[in-house]
């Protein structure tokens, strides 16, 4: 999400290709790309630089 975002891809677009869209593709929405009742729960979250600070997988956290 970085580079594309560094060579203007708006950010919510970039997230979502990297995560809604590849769902889509996998055909499991329901389980991934989003978080919502019966996903998952595996996560990244970013700071503004968009550098990882949390990785979390099924719910737990994931030390770095």
């Amino acid at each position: 999400m970085r580079i594309a975002v560094s060579l203007g891809v708006p950010l919510a677009q970039a997230v979502a290709a990297a995560s809604a869209v590849c769902a889509k593709a996998l055909d499991m929405e329901d389980k991934i790309g989003a978080i919502s009742p019966g996903a998952y729960a595996d996560m990244v979250l970013l700071d503004s630089e968009l550098r990882v600070k949390k990785v979390y997988m099924g719910g737990e956290k994931i030390v770095l």
